[in-house]
């Protein structure tokens, strides 16, 4: 009997259905438990919109260490602050998984910053950054807060209520510039035009992971190969537009003056090149330096402003907050005075608010995914090599047996019995372990710095006196604000008032 090519092809369909539903469905022996899923799509499919939502209350039926499943993947989600910390900690679970789009954008293998393997060339690129944030932090911050108080002070001058949320995230682009590629007092009408359109790509890039395909070819493997979303080829079509904006940077450093040129990670960089320009296998390579200053410019520009935008808000809901701020801003610095990181150990509800707002927030409430080095056993169970950890540090920072006040905004949980500042043990706004984020430094002093500059100039208030303020974020893989209008009044000069 002969068989057709038709029938060869629905055979061999057939049968790829067949193992891509086996392997949806089949886990490695003592593995964690977890639902079964659906054939095919697998498991993961349950997390939805608050993905760190749905793990907790699966973690209530499998366990604070449970598994989902899809053709291509095993995964281990992690709930509760015991249980993320050993993940975090474990000195085996500090590789990263690489989703298709960012396969085809690095390559197989990343380098950089966020997606690398944990080997000497992450350990290489987080030693430029740390020296970098380090040595300039405090200037860069407190030039970037002036300039953002400035800008705000023009942008609400007229009283009408408006959304602060662009103006924050176009100062910290130019932030981001100035780490990367050096500080420059004045720009001509030409850069300052080209940082607009950069801000312009960066927020496209960010809405390309909302389409609603996006995800589909890391649930069927291979299929990026063949085909992918709209939303993804436009993800890929802005990331080009960045990493050419970073060659022009780059180029634009090499042809400044000497004098001209200020500490940045640009300058480090070059200068680790040519010293290691005759040593075989040197991990400061062009295309490591290439995806090195994309990663950052992309997660210094989200993180930093969106911090900044909940920051904003949670202050229009909390009046009292505002006036205790102020009043310790008064006794410490005086009427108009200059702060500084430092000053963090004398302001306790200062400092107190700041880490509230991370905890709050949880901008990154799974964490960024790790994977597994080699085969481990974690709490009995076999976890085999290139498992994907998903933690869920939004579980940690709001487990109701650490916090005073889980659900609510609220800077007394981290303040002691005395008012003094104390960090408490559950918080994980940073990740931890071998790749704990290394923009910590100049997050923690940008927020601090910019929450004393904003209340010692204003008045912070909802869109109207009946407006209530939303402080849901919108879920997703990153925690971001709803959009909302504020009022920013100027403060009197001679205000010693607690009012807001």
């Amino acid at each position: 009997m002969e068989i057709s090519s038709i029938e060869i092809i629905i055979g061999l369909v057939v049968g790829t259905l067949m193992y891509l539903a086996y392997k949806s469905m089949v886990r490695p022996a003592n593995f964690p438990p977890g639902p079964l899923g659906i054939p095919i799509l697998g498991s993961l499919q349950l997390l939805k919109e608050y993905p760190e939502q749905d793990m907790l209350k699966l973690s209530k039926t499998y366990g604070n260490l449970f598994s989902l499943k899809t053709a291509a993947r095993n995964y281990v989600c992690v709930c509760g602050t015991d249980a993320n910390k050993e993940v975090l900690y474990h000195k085996n679970i500090a590789d990263r998984p690489t989703a298709y789009v960012f396969y085809m954008m690095k390559g197989n293998q990343p380098r950089g910053i966020v997606h690398s393997k944990f080997n000497e060339w992450l350990k290489a690129n987080r030693a430029l950054m740390h020296t970098v944030l380090t040595d300039s932090a405090d200037e860069i911050v407190d030039t970037q807060t002036t300039n953002m108080m400035n800008e705000l002070e023009d942008y609400f001058g007229s009283g009408e209520p408006s959304y602060i949320g662009d103006l924050i995230f176009a100062s910290f682009v130019t932030t981001v510039v100035d780490v990367l590629f050096g500080s420059k007092t004045v720009r001509t009408k030409e850069e300052k035009d080209r940082i607009e359109e950069i801000v312009r790509t960066v927020v496209t890039f960010k809405e390309t992971f909302t389409g609603k395909l996006f995800m589909l070819p890391e649930l069927i493997p291979g299929l990026h190969n063949i085909w992918i979303p709209e939303s993804a080829k436009k993800c890929l079509e802005t990331s080009d537009t960045i990493f050419k904006y970073c060659a022009e940077q780059v180029a634009a450093y090499k042809t400044r003056l000497d004098t001209e040129k200020t500490k940045s990670l640009v300058g480090l960089y070059l200068d680790k090149m040519d010293q290691e320009k005759d040593v075989q296998n040197t991990v400061f390579t062009k295309d490591n330096f290439r995806i090195l200053l994309y990663d950052i410019f992309i997660a210094g520009t989200e993180n930093a402003s969106k911090t900044m935008e909940f920051a904003s808000l949670y202050l229009a809901a909390q009046p009292d907050v505002q006036r205790k701020i102020h009043k310790e801003i008064t006794e410490v610095l005086g009427k108009n005075g200059k702060v500084q990181y430092q000053d963090r150990l004398k302001m306790h509800y200062t400092i107190a608010t700041a880490f509230e707002i991370l905890r709050f927030s949880s901008m990154t409430p799974n964490g960024v995914p790790r994977k597994a080095m080699k085969d481990i056993t974690l709490n009995g169970y076999f976890i085999p090599k290139g498992t994907t950890f998903l933690m869920n540090s939004w579980s940690s920072n709001t487990q109701d047996d650490r916090w005073k006040n889980p659900d609510n905004f609220d800077p007394e949980n981290f303040l002691d019995e005395g008012g003094k500042f104390a960090m408490n043990d559950a918080f994980m706004g940073f990740g931890g372990g071998l790749r704990k984020c290394v923009g910590e430094p100049l997050i923690k002093t940008e927020l601090f710095v910019f929450l004393v500059k904003l209340v010692q100039k204003f008045h912070i208030k909802p869109e109207t006196d009946d407006t209530k303020i939303d402080e849901e974020p919108h879920g997703g893989v990153l925690h971001t604000p709803k959009p909302q209008k504020l009022r920013l009044q100027l403060r009197e000069v001679d205000d010693h008032t607690d009012s807001t």
